[in-house]
């Protein structure tokens, strides 16, 4: 079979298996699947996934909805990293291939980690840096379809900080430390984090329109 790119070799306990025919590699697992791919080709099929780009609503709803014991159903699993809801799945393969795919319900980040040797630890890998991702990730939200631009200012700050989002109506501020705990509320969109210690926060803006988040640096 013609492949247009560059193969990875399949590293295990410190042994090049790619003298093994590739055929053999992939049929090593049967049906598990046999392909491979690029790390930019596999989040734009996840993004298209968990994006209702591929599948009905109805179909999506019941491949991520799990019927008896454990978080595992239609070719995805459920995990939680950072107190949200990651949408998941990964494989292993004889030879020395590992891959882990992670979806963030809540922002939309979609992380892709193929580990070309074994043994590695693609899922804990991936964990990081979708947590790492969240943690970075600010000023922009989808609603409707469209890119609302939502900004907070001054972004690292150490004294007075504004919310602003054009369109919305702000009920509560609540910022949390890195622990999950609540330090500060307010239901103005300015207000001063002077009194925090240095480090990075989580804003949650509550509007009558949803829920927004932030991430914030205190200096």
């Amino acid at each position: 079979d013609s492949v247009l790119f560059t193969v990875a070799h399949p590293w295990q306990a410190g042994t090049d298996n790619s003298v093994v025919p590739r055929k053999a590699l992939n049929s090593a697992a049967w049906a598990a699947g046999a392909m491979y791919s690029t790390s930019g080709e596999m989040l734009q099929w996840y993004r298209a996934l968990m994006g209702g780009k591929v599948l009905k609503p109805a179909s999506l709803k019941e491949m991520t909805t799990f019927v008896g014991s454990g978080n595992y159903g239609i070719g995805i699993a459920e995990t939680t990293v950072n107190g949200r809801t990651v949408w998941q799945h990964g494989g292993t393969i004889w030879g020395g291939y590992n891959s882990s795919m992670m979806y963030d319900s809540a922002s939309g980040t979609v992380v892709c980690v193929l580990i070309n040797q074994l043994p590695a630890q693609a899922f804990e890998l991936a964990r990081i840096l979708i947590a790492t991702a969240a943690n970075h990730k600010m000023n922009v939200a989808e609603m409707s379809g469209e890119q609302t631009y939502l900004q907070i200012y001054p972004n690292p700050a150490n004294g007075l900080v504004h919310i602003k989002a054009p369109g919305l109506s702000f009920l509560r501020i609540s910022v949390f430390n890195a622990a999950g705990k609540k330090v500060l509320e307010s239901t103005e969109t300015s207000f001063s984090v002077a009194e925090l210690p240095s480090g990075l926060y989580t804003v949650w803006a509550e509007t009558q329109e949803g829920s927004r988040q932030y991430r914030l640096m205190k200096q």
